[in-house]
């Protein structure tokens, strides 16, 4: 069974996150900033759902310090972000992320990035 990681500093956002997530049958970890991030990747991670914008280390700066190797393992990564216009699809995927998910998102999208992302894992 798939292990989601959600990375988000919102509660409510994480916990609407697990809802989509273990309604598909899959199961989740969660963090709410970089630094807890760390240490729940250290368990068997399949895919991270991972807010940009958070107080301390961001989700950019993380995935980046992940893709450099100084944060194992790598990991399929989704970015989660109210803000687009911060960081594009194209921009994403020069940092490291394999999507983009723009909040307020709509539980379809969700299901169809997790779908494709953990069908190419499996």
């Amino acid at each position: 069974m798939p292990r989601v990681l959600i990375v988000d500093d919102q509660e409510d956002i994480r916990e609407l996150l697990r809802a989509i997530v273990e309604k598909d049958g899959h199961t989740t970890l969660q963090a709410s900033n970089a630094r807890e991030a760390e240490t729940q990747l250290k368990d068997s991670v399949d895919l991270m759902l991972l807010d940009i914008d958070m107080p301390g280390e961001t989700g950019v700066e993380l995935l980046l310090r992940m893709r450099r190797g100084e944060v194992r393992p790598t990991v399929p990564t989704v970015f989660v972000t109210a803000y687009p216009e911060r960081c594009s699809p194209l921009q994403a995927t020069g940092f490291g992320a394999n999507a983009v998910i723009v909040k307020p998102f709509r539980l379809e999208e969700v299901r169809r990035v997790l779908q494709r992302l953990l069908s190419a894992i499996a």
